[in-house]
C-alpha cells in the first residue's frame, strides 16, 4: 500500500472543530502520526473505524462535561440562595439594632431634657427664695435702723445713709454674681448636652457607614433607603432638641428679667424711704 503524509496539523484542527481540546487533538494526532510512520497507512474503513472511536469518545466527554457544568450550576445556585439568606438577616438584624438604638436614644434625650428642666424650676425657685429672704432681712433692718436713726444726729443719719448706700452696693453684687453662676453653670449644661449629644450621632454615623461598607452591591438599594431614614429621624431628632434649647433659653430670659424687675423696684423703694 502507498505511504502518503499525514497531516497532524489538519487533523489536529478538525479534531478541535469538533469539539476536542486543544491537548486532547494534538496527543491523539501524534500518537497516529508515530504509528503511520512505523507502518503503512491505514485502510478508508481503519480510518473510519478511528473516527467513530474519537466520535465516541467525544460523545462521553462532553456528557461528561455537561454533568460536571450543571452540578457546578447547582451548587453556584445553593451558594447564591445561602448568601443572599444571609445578606437578608443581616441587614433585617442591622435595622433592628438601628432602630432600638435610636428609640434608646430618644428616651435618654426626653430624660435629660426632663431633670434638666426639674432642676432649672428648683434652681429659680431657690434663687427667689433667697432674695426674698434677703429683701426681708434687709428691710427689718432698715426699720430698726431709722427707729433709732430718729434720736440720733445728723451726722450720724449721714453714716448710716453711707452704710445703707453700701450694703445695697454689696447686694446688688452679690445678685449678680449669683446671676452670672447661674448662667455659666446652665450654658456649660448645654454645651455638655450638645456635645455628648453630636459624640453619640458621630458614633452611631460611623457604625453604620462601617457596617454599611460591608455589605454586597446586590443590597445597596436597602442600605440606602434605611440611611435616609436615619438622617430624617436624626433630623428630626435635632430640629427637637433646638426647640427645646429655644423655649428653655426665652423662659430663662423671662425669669432673669422678672428678677431684675424686682430687684430694681426694691431699690425703687429703698431710695423713695431714703
Amino acid at each position: 500500500m502507498p505511504a502518503v503524509a499525514f497531516d497532524t496539523l489538519k487533523f489536529t484542527k478538525h479534531l478541535v472543530q469538533a469539539g476536542a481540546t486543544l491537548q486532547l487533538a494534538e496527543a491523539t494526532a501524534e500518537a497516529l502520526r508515530e504509528a503511520t510512520a512505523e507502518a503503512d497507512l491505514a485502510t478508508g474503513k481503519d480510518i473510519e473505524r478511528l473516527r467513530e472511536r474519537l466520535e465516541a469518545g467525544l460523545v462521553r466527554l462532553d456528557e461528561k462535561e455537561t454533568v460536571r457544568i450543571e452540578r457546578l450550576e447547582e451548587k453556584m445556585d445553593a451558594r447564591f440562595e445561602r448568601m443572599q439568606s444571609e445578606a437578608d438577616a443581616g441587614l433585617e438584624q442591622m435595622r433592628s439594632e438601628t432602630d432600638a438604638r435610636i428609640g434608646r436614644l430618644e428616651g435618654n434625650m426626653d430624660a435629660g431634657f426632663e431633670q434638666m428642666k426639674s432642676e432649672m424650676d428648683a434652681g429659680f425657685q431657690q434663687v427667689r427664695s433667697e432674695m426674698d429672704a434677703g429683701f426681708q432681712q434687709v428691710r427689718s433692718e432698715m426699720d430698726a435702723r431709722f427707729g433709732q436713726m430718729q434720736s440720733e444726729t445728723d451726722a450720724r443719719i449721714g453714716r448710716l445713709e453711707e452704710k445703707i448706700d453700701t450694703r445695697i452696693g454689696h447686694l446688688e453684687e452679690k445678685m449678680d454674681a449669683r446671676l452670672g453662676h447661674l448662667e455659666e453653670r446652665v450654658d456649660a449644661r448645654f454645651g455638655r448636652m450638645q456635645s455628648e449629644t453630636d459624640a453619640k450621632f458621630e458614633q452611631m454615623r460611623h457604625e453604620t457607614d462601617t457596617g454599611f461598607g460591608r455589605l454586597e452591591e446586590k443590597i445597596d438599594a436597602r442600605v440606602g433607603h434605611l440611611e435616609e431614614r436615619v438622617d430624617a429621624r436624626f433630623g428630626r431628632m435635632q430640629s427637637e432638641t433646638d426647640a427645646g434649647f429655644k423655649s428653655m433659653e426665652q423662659r430663662l430670659l423671662i425669669r432673669l428679667g422678672g428678677m431684675m424687675v424686682v430687684a430694681v423696684v426694691g431699690i425703687a423703694a429703698l431710695v423713695k424711704i431714703l
